[in-house]
């Protein structure tokens, strides 16, 4: 293997397999696949924070107008503020929507190049705009349909808290009092409340099995040219007897991804919190106070090398995903082609014979409690330790029952 090449494990792999196979396309590819998702990234950023800019600028102005106004006013503007609060989660969802279809073509490019690295190819960020070519028509449907059936659950599971909280303000609109009735709206909450999880822990519960069944579907989309519910059924029938497995490994590298991501919080918020404890115990006289301004400082550019460690982390983190998962795809599918694999028999192992035990001899008869001559058993799925019946050995002895060789 060369030192541009990519270490390829053999399958069937194993986990540590898996990882390997993944750090060295990541390593090889590291410029392209750190480019592409710094581009997605920040795309999707603007896009979140348009929406959020705008509503928060309505609501500043909404809330300042509403210490001026009398009680019936005040409800006017309270329902002004939840209609704006209503679009502000309408306009992120839908600018979620339109991050992820875009985001869905650079996933295509990054899903190509680590398949071809996998094969040993090396093609260029423009050749795998090429090859990828297709991905994004193949897979928006599905994404779009998804997506949209995603969070219809979701307002499903929800609905019973929205409409327990336009009971209760319909009855504050009208007027109503009692201690019997604050009772009554305290136990619709609540009871809706409870409802609502329940409802979202099984939505939660189905798309997360779902998941995993359809983990290889954007891999089927760019690798095999499938689309719509041919590749589907064909990332369904990828992971058939293959679940617990796949779920392990995801599980695995999520929880490798979430440490990482720990490890830079956790780290950022001790080095915070030990410069703010020196900033505090300092006094207050002039060397003091260029002191505090000096930590104020360091602190300021803590924070930011935290931030962008942060950041690169997650630029790290999503294409090792899309590699690991591809690899994955690549793993299922040769599995499937080997059939299955009976270790302990020695068959169907990849780069080994495939033996059916040992052949009988001819003209050998045999007796009861009596060995059969020839080569004793070996194990299974090695070859033979003993020379074979009927060949001369290395030691110039003649084969077992045979007549001695003249000397001459």
């Amino acid at each position: 293997m060369t030192a541009d090449s990519v270490k390829i494990v053999p399958s069937p792999m194993g986990l540590g397999d898996i990882f390997t196979t993944t750090f060295s396309v990541f390593r090889r590819r590291i410029g392209a696949f750190l480019g592409l998702t710094a581009i997605q990234q920040l795309i999707t950023a603007v896009l979140l924070v348009i929406p959020m800019v705008v509503a928060v600028g309505v609501l500043v102005g909404q809330l300042l107008a509403l210490d001026a106004q009398n009680s019936l006013e005040s409800i006017t503007a309270a329902r002004a503020i939840a209609t704006t609060m209503l679009f502000l989660v309408l306009g992120i969802a839908v600018a979620a929507l339109i991050a992820g279809m875009i985001s869905l073509y650079f996933t295509g490019v990054m899903i190509t190049c680590a398949d071809e690295a996998t094969q040993q190819r090396f093609p260029t960020v423009s050749e795998l705009r090429t090859l990828s070519k297709g991905f994004f028509s193949r897979f928006v449907l599905l994404y779009v349909a998804a997506s949209l059936l995603y969070g219809l659950a979701i307002a499903a599971a929800v609905l019973p808290i929205g409409l327990a909280a336009a009971r209760a303000l319909s009855l504050a609109t009208a007027g109503a009092t009692g201690a019997e009735l604050e009772n009554e709206m305290l136990a619709t909450v609540l009871g809706s409340m409870v409802l609502s999880w329940l409802l979202l822990g099984i939505v939660m519960l189905v798309a997360f099995v779902v998941e995993v069944k359809l983990v290889y579907v954007m891999q089927v989309c760019a690798l095999e040219d499938l689309s719509g519910m041919a590749a589907l059924r064909r990332a369904w029938d990828i992971t058939r007897e293959a679940f617990w497995r796949t779920l392990g490994y995801l599980l695995v590298f999520g929880l490798a991804a979430s440490a990482a991501q720990q490890v830079v919080s956790v780290t950022g918020q001790v080095l915070t919190s030990m410069m703010g404890a020196t900033t505090r115990s300092s006094g207050g006289n002039g060397a003091d106070s260029m002191r505090e301004l000096l930590q104020g400082g360091t602190m300021g550019v803590l924070f930011s090398a935290v931030y962008v460690v942060t950041i690169l982390v997650q630029l790290v983190i999503v294409p090792l995903r899309l590699i690991f998962v591809t690899v994955m795809y690549g793993d299922q599918v040769r599995r499937r082609e080997l059939g299955p694999v009976a270790h302990a028999f020695g068959m169907n192992v990849p780069g080994q014979p495939v033996y059916q035990g040992q052949p009988s001899y001819q003209g050998q008869p045999s007796y009861p409690g009596q060995p059969m001559y020839g080569p004793g058993p070996q194990p299974y799925g090695q070859p033979p330790t003993t020379t074979p019946y009927g060949q001369p050995t290395s030691y110039g002895q003649p084969p077992y029952g045979q007549p001695p060789r003249s000397p001459h």
